[in-house]
């Protein structure tokens, strides 16, 4: 007479249950450090790529990035720009009203107490800071001034934005907006970050040609949340991140000779032990 078993006992079954447990725990633990290891791998090369820009930026100018250091953001890695809303798009972008507000009491106070609208961050060393960006260019917050001595670009700086002002100035006579060396050097930097700036024909400009920003590369393009006397707006920006999605760091000091860019890796927070340096292995 023969004798069977139907199904396992009650040890075989939480024997099982125990190894696919360690099983699901090793595969978890393999898939975190993988994706780890991916979003290291991303910002070192993000890194890289900028580390290449800043010293194309040298190469052209002859010192690394003088960012300014901003309220509370240090030099600050994003071109950040106001945009006016002509009441096309959906979007909350700056009205005629807060520009103009803003364009006067940035003359006679603080000139960041009074809304903001640029802040003239690494990005905006490598990009056009005036036209180029369609129809969401910083041209459109002057609203295309092109009076040198009264508008928005005034060398009078009681006469302009003192934001725009302080990070752009020129000398009497010069063109309003991105000047020709610029434009140029542009050219030569913005394919270290896998972008691109394109000269156009156009025949509606006084030169036969216009230019545009036809692609940004690793460059991230968002929108920023301000607030003016009550009033929210959006103003637009153009920064690096890492493989976070955080932005990156940067820091160098006059006489512009060195610089330090790094991520705050992947706890976030900059100043720890799992910061990552451009060219750090």
């Amino acid at each position: 007479m023969k004798t069977g078993r139907n199904g396992f006992t009650l040890i075989e079954m939480l024997v099982v249950l125990v190894v696919i447990g360690i099983l699901a725990g090793l595969v978890f633990r393999m898939m975190s450090l993988a994706g780890k290891s991916n979003e290291e791998a991303n910002t070192h090369a993000i890194l890289e790529k900028v580390a290449n820009a800043i010293e194309a930026y040298r190469a052209e100018y002859g010192r690394y990035p003088p960012v300014a250091t901003y309220p509370g953001n240090e030099q600050p890695m994003e071109f950040e720009y106001a945009v006016r809303d002509e009441g096309k798009s959906g979007a909350k972008y700056m009205t005629d009203a807060i520009a103009q507000q803003i364009m006067n009491n940035s003359r006679t106070e603080n000139i960041w107490s009074t809304g903001r609208a640029f802040t003239f961050g690494l990005a905006s060393y490598f990009f056009p800071r005036y036209y180029c960006h369609g129809a969401q260019s910083p041209k459109t917050f002057f609203n295309n001034a092109q009076d040198a001595e009264d508008g928005a670009f005034s060398d009078d700086s009681t006469k302009m934005l003192n934001q725009w002002w302080e990070q752009n100035k020129r000398t009497s006579g010069m063109a309003v907006g991105d000047q020709m060396r610029d434009m140029m050097a542009a050219q030569r930097i913005l394919p270290h970050i896998d972008a691109k700036l394109d000269r156009i024909v156009d025949d509606d400009m006084d030169s036969g040609y216009s230019w545009k920003v036809s692609s940004y590369g690793i460059a991230h393009r968002d929108v920023v949340l301000r607030e003016y006397n009550g009033i929210e707006y959006y103003n637009s920006i153009i920064t690096f991140r890492d493989g976070w999605d955080r932005a990156l760091h940067y820091s160098s000091k006059p006489p512009y000779d060195k610089y330090e860019l790094w991520s705050s890796g992947a706890d976030g927070t900059s100043g720890t032990e799992d910061d990552i340096y451009a060219g750090q292995e």
